[in-house]
Parts: structure tokens; C-alpha cells; sequence
């Protein structure tokens, strides 16, 4: 087994050993259009065994040696094994030939293979050969030939996050007809752009930075969810001609937003609104995004009261994802609405129903990580729920805020804590529920021993 092999096997156990609902907090959610719903196959790593080179088999490097090998009887196990969930992930694979392609292309789920460099035609057909929209990940590809493109156009989902396309790529990848990811590309003309007009069902272009009106023009023709997560600022002029755009529309990195048509688009895409980096919008585009029937997620630094009296009328779930204080007032007109809320950034936290409004969440998250102290009776609020409390900057405790917690059955996470009683040990000693803590927690040695016997708190290096 090569040690990129081992490495990613340890890795995905110790994962494992957190909650995944902790993870929510910690994965980088990239994009909208985002893939959800599958995970790494632990096994596939633990195939990757040494046999004597030969066609039919797939090669994977191992640090200087020569490359490992896998043929067509294990690549037959591991596709037999796959499911839409487990997929299939052979990320040491550096050369792949036309027959195990072959058989790789019956792949049920997500088959990784990020390894590979380069793949000629004749792989490409053979790997997307199979009866059913093969789910593709070829992250290493840096370089590939219009007719090896032409084939894989025919997957249903394709990244190729680490390709520079020619012009000519890019115009037979323009002829997928499932979900495209290319952030590589940093510049488009018009004429390229058009390329997509037909193509692609979801297309990330996250990679741009800017476009000119020509290339909103161009880009307007594509009939899909499109992905511009990557461009800061718009022009009137490009914004006014994306705004005729019939898909979806993300416009993640967008500062400012004072166009009312785009914004309108904006909130007619059926995955939410996303406009984390968000600094400036205007009453009028405020007012067309909150009519989405699905997430909205706004970048604001600061919630005004006349803001927070449009986002009232919002019924779904709202990321204020860098607030980091809300006044009083304006935390009773939010509280108007029914809607579910998560404040990302929030320091300070003394509103109980504020408390309670971000403890009601399906996602068995509390919505603000980012607290740095806790009063008793926000304590109590948030500790009654059976769900993760990701208290991560909270740098110490009172003892009644202590035994609040310590009731609390949920997966607790105060790495932040720099110091702990001796009486506050005691409390979390016979905690019932999972608590994580920071290794370099300041404690006495007697204190230590204690919550060591709770085989249900685990220790980190780091505040995560």
C-alpha cells in the first residue's frame, strides 16, 4: 500500500471520529452548485497492493519506487462494491489504459481520480462508455486534446479543477451536457463564451474574475445554473445583460449589488442567493433578493434597522455570514419573522430569544460558532438542545456556566478555553454527552487525570 494511501486512511478515521454535523462548520463550501451526498470509499485506498505491471491495470505512484499496480479483477471488486454514496476514490492513480477505463466507466457514484495527469482519447472513450452519467473527478488533468475532451463532455458530472483548456477544449467541453467545473479559466471572450450557449446543465466559471459586456452578452445565451463565484465587482452594463440570463445565476464574490433586474435573477435561482462577500446593496436589490423561496446568504458586516425591516419578510434561512454585533432594536425587528437564522461571526450574544431563534435549526448546529463569552441564561437556552455547540473562541467560563454545560448532550467544543477549575473538571468529568478541548488547556495535573476517564472527551491540537 503506498503511504499516500496510509496517510489518507488515518486521515478519514480520525475525520470519522467527529460528528459529521460538526463538520458542517468546517468544510468550505466552495459554491452553490456545490456536489452533495457523497463521501470518500474507505476501502479503495487499501486495494491499491503491489502486482507485476501489465495492460489492464491501473498505476499508482509510490513516493520514488515504481509505480503500484492494480488489474482488472480489483478494479471489477471496487466497482462491484460502489454505491451512489461510496462511489469509487483512486487518487494514486497516475496511468490508466483503455481496458480498466472500460471497466471503470460502471462506476455507480463519484469515481476520483485525481492522480492522473494527462489521459489520451482512447481512455476518455472507453471511461465514458458506460450505460449510465458517469460522476468524474479529474482534478490533476493540467493539459487535454479537444478529441479526449469531446469524450468526457459526455460525463454528467465533470471537475477539472486543474486544467488550462485551449480554445479548442474548451469548445468540445462547451458540448457537456451534465455539470462542468473549470476554474482554471481566468479569461473568456465572446466568442469562446458561446461555446457553452448549449451546453452544460450547471457551469462553475469560478475562476473569472471579470467580464466585459461582450462576454455577459455571450455568457447570457447559456440556458443553465451558472457559477461566477469568482468575479468581484459588475459594470451596469454587464450586469444589465447577465440579467437576462434564463438559468440560475451565483455571484458569490459580488461586493456591491445596486442592479435591481440582476438581483431579481438573482433570487429566481432554485439553490438560494449566496453573496457572502457582500459590502453594499441597495434597498431596492435587498428587497428582490429576500423574495427567494430558498437560503439567502448575505455578506453584510452591518444590519441597519431598515435592512433588518425588509428581511423580516423573508421566510426561509438567512446566513448573516460576517456580522459580528446586532443592536438590540435591530434584533427585535429580525425576530418579527419566522425565518431560520445563523450568525456566523456573532461575538457577544445576551438576547435570549435571539439565543433560542439560533438554537431552532434542523441542522443540529448552533448557528454562531463565533461567540467569545456566554451569559447563564443564554447558557441554558443553548445547552437544552441535543445538538453540536461549537463554542470555539470562548476563552473561559464561570462555574454556572460550567454546570450548564456539562448538562448539555450534545457534542460540546470549547478548544478555545484557556483555563479550567478544578471544580469545573469535576463537573465535565461525568458529562454525559462528547466534549472536545484543547491539549494545551491550562489544568491541574489532578484535574487532567480526571477527564482523561471520560473516554467520551477527546483532546486537540488545535482550536478546530
Amino acid at each position: 500500500m503506498s503511504r499516500s494511501s496510509i496517510f489518507t486512511i488515518q486521515y478519514l478515521l480520525e475525520w470519522g471520529a467527529v460528528s459529521s454535523e460538526e463538520n458542517i462548520m468546517t468544510r468550505n463550501q466552495k459554491s452553490i452548485f456545490d456536489m452533495r451526498g457523497f463521501t470518500c470509499c474507505f476501502l479503495s485506498a487499501c486495494f491499491l497492493v503491489s502486482i507485476s505491471f501489465r495492460p489492464g491495470s491501473i498505476g499508482a505512484q509510490e513516493g520514488g519506487d515504481s509505480p503500484r499496480v492494480l488489474g482488472v479483477a480489483k478494479v471489477q471488486e471496487l466497482v462491484q462494491r460502489s454505491t451512489e454514496k461510496t462511489g469509487v476514490e483512486l487518487n494514486d492513480v497516475v496511468q490508466l489504459d483503455v481496458e480498466v477505463a472500460r471497466v471503470l466507466s460502471r462506476t455507480r457514484g463519484l469515481l476520483s481520480l485525481n492522480g492522473l495527469r494527462t489521459m489520451d482519447a482512447q481512455v476518455a472513450q472507453a471511461l465514458t462508455s458506460g450505460d449510465s452519467k458517469l460522476v468524474l473527478r479529474l482534478n490533476g488533468i493540467e493539459a487535454l486534446s479537444p478529441q479526449a475532451a469531446s469524450h468526457l463532455a459526455n460525463a454528467g458530472y465533470l471537475e477539472l479543477n486543474g486544467l488550462h483548456p485551449t480554445r479548442e477544449t474548451l469548445r468540445e467541453l462547451g458540448k457537456c451536457k451534465g455539470t462542468l467545473h473549470l476554474p482554471r479559466v481566468q479569461s473568456l471572450d465572446a466568442e469562446t463564451a458561446l461555446f457553452f450557449a448549449e451546453g452544460p446543465w450547471r457551469l462553475y466559471l469560478n475562476g473569472l474574475t471579470s467580464i466585459d459586456v461582450d462576454v455577459a452578452r455571450a455568457l447570457a445565451t447559456y440556458k443553465g445554473e451558472l457559477s461566477l463565484d469568482g468575479i468581484s465587482y459588475l459594470t451596469d452594463q454587464a450586469a444589465e445583460e447577465l440579467s437576462v440570463h434564463s438559468g440560475g445565476i451565483s455571484l458569490g464574490s459580488l461586493r456591491k449589488l445596486t442592479h435591481v433586474r440582476l438581483a431579481q435573477r438573482l433570487a429566481e435561482s432554485r439553490v438560494g442567493v449566496s453573496l457572502e462577500q457582500l459590502d453594499e446593496i441597495s434597498s431596492e436589490c435587498l428587497e428582490s433578493v429576500v423574495t427567494t423561496m430558498f437560503s439567502l446568504k448575505l455578506g453584510l458586516k452591518e444590519i441597519s434597522n431598515e435592512q433588518a425591516e425588509v428581511l423580516a419578510r423573508y421566510r426561509g434561512r438567512l446566513i448573516l455570514s460576517r456580522v459580528e454585533t446586532l443592536a438590540p432594536d435591530t434584533v427585535n425587528v429580525l425576530l418579527r419573522s419566522n425565518f431560520k437564522l445563523t450568525c456566523s461571526a456573532l461575538r457577544n450574544l445576551e438576547d435570549v430569544k435571539l439565543a433560542e431563534r439560533l438554537t431552532n435549526d434542523s441542522s443540529k448546529m448552533f448557528g454562531s460558532p463565533s461567540l467569545e463569552s456566554l451569559t447563564e441564561s443564554v447558557a441554558e437556552v443553548i445547552a437544552r438542545k441535543k445538538m453540536i455547540l461549537p463554542l470555539y473562541r470562548v476563552k473561559e467560563i464561570t462555574l454556572p456556566v460550567a454546570k450548564i454545560l456539562a448538562s448539555h448532550q450534545g457534542h460540546l467544543i470549547l478548544t478555545g478555553l484557556r483555563t479550567m477549575s478544578d471544580e469545573q473538571a469535576e463537573l465535565f468529568a461525568v458529562r454525559e454527552g462528547t466534549l472536545r478541548l484543547a491539549r494545551g488547556l491550562a489544568i491541574s495535573d489532578q484535574a487532567r487525570a480526571s477527564l482523561e476517564n471520560n473516554k467520551r472527551i477527546t483532546w486537540s491540537e488545535s482550536k478546530r
